[in-house]
């Protein structure tokens, strides 16, 4: 209906538009100019109003026959797809069996290989430790040493500021 309604106002638009240019050349009084205008347009408006209504009916036709289309092809789409499934099923269950059985498979050749990295790891954490341990030793000491300097100078600066001093036993 919209492009009806839309032929109407643009035909009578257009058929007044063109009366009116056509009797300004013309010779012809403003009464005589007035009806000849309002029948052009109204003669242009039912122009206007067939081309309007024959596009709107074809813009219906054209729906209908996409919304027929597209609801027998979405059900013939599903049932295809059912069907694709349903064929495919036993390849996919073969296919997950034989991947399984190599994984396991996988699994039992690493493992060895995943016990032997794991004792030489243990056995060189050990030596590790055991390389570290004087070094550590030694850091500790200095460490000490350190911070018994520090404790030493600490007790020389407070002793030269007169606080009183309190012992604990």
């Amino acid at each position: 209906m919209r492009k009806l309604w839309k032929g109407v106002l643009l035909g009578a638009a257009v058929g007044g538009a063109v009366k009116v240019v056509q009797e300004v050349r013309g010779e012809g009084t403003i009464e005589e100019v007035g009806p000849a205008v309002a029948k052009a347009a109204g003669q242009a408006a039912l122009a206007g109003a067939v081309v309007g209504f024959v596009l709107d009916r074809r813009d219906q036709r054209k729906l209908r026959r996409f919304q027929r289309a597209r609801k027998g092809n979405l059900s013939g789409v599903i049932a295809g797809a059912g069907a694709l499934a349903e064929a495919a099923r036993p390849a996919l269950q073969t296919a997950a069996e034989a991947a399984r059985e190599r994984g396991l498979k996988a699994v039992e050749a690493a493992r060895p290989r995943l016990e032997e990295a794991f004792e030489a790891a243990r056995e060189m954490g050990g030596e590790a430790a055991k390389v570290a341990k004087p070094h550590v030793e030694h850091a500790a000491d200095v460490a000490k040493a350190g911070a018994q300097k520090a404790g030493e100078a600490a007790k020389a600066k407070l002793g030269e500021y007169d606080l009183p001093v309190i012992i604990a036993v």
